[in-house]
């Protein structure tokens, strides 16, 4: 970032800047959503959907839909969110 006292950088380096922020939130999200489906898949039992629908809801600070059938599931969404 520049200091307030320099001159701005032009346009294009701009648009780069923001599209490299994005590409890391892009990478950091699917990051967290694929960690999310798949203990979802694997502790609770869930489909892919219900899975992408429960971590999409706890990244997105909702909460979980579905109800979790046993102890792991409660454990690893409990750590998860």
């Amino acid at each position: 970032m520049e200091h307030r006292k320099r001159p701005l950088i032009s346009n294009t380096a701009f648009l780069r800047r923001q599209l490299r922020f994005l590409l890391a939130a892009f990478v950091l999200v699917t990051a967290s959503l694929s960690i999310g489906v798949a203990g979802y898949m694997h502790f609770a039992g869930f489909t892919f959907v219900d899975a992408f629908l429960n971590a999409s809801m706890i990244l997105g600070g909702m909460g979980p839909i579905g109800d979790l059938p046993n102890d792991a599931a409660k454990w690893f969404a409990s750590i998860y969110a």
